[in-house]
């Protein structure tokens, strides 16, 4: 899963993410709820995004929106991601680390 980048203290556009099985399929999140932890490369201290999570549809397309949180972009540089979908029988899938790259704002 590819992240884009984000600029920072920019939060009014969100970012659309297909969370993807190895063999290119997609996940059914439908029954899920999305969370996510970040860090920053240097330090590694991972931390719980403040931003929220919806589907872009209804899940099933794995398919959901990240709609940054004020503490997810208000700093520039290098980030490692992490997402979590939990679902109602408490089980979870975590996504692979992915890179994520948010630029400085002037």
């Amino acid at each position: 899963m590819a992240l884009g980048t984000a600029i920072q203290k920019a939060t009014n556009t969100p970012q659309i993410i297909t969370w993807k099985k190895s063999n290119g399929g997609v996940w059914d999140l439908s029954d899920g709820t999305i969370t996510a932890r970040m860090s920053k490369f240097e330090d590694r201290n991972a931390r719980d995004c403040d931003g929220t999570f919806n589907f872009v549809t209804d899940g099933t397309d794995g398919q959901f929106e990240w709609n940054y949180g004020t503490v997810d972009v208000s700093q520039a540089g290098n980030f490692y991601v992490q997402f979590k979908c939990t679902y109602t029988t408490e089980k979870f899938d975590l996504t692979k680390v992915t890179e994520f790259v948010i630029l400085p704002s002037l």
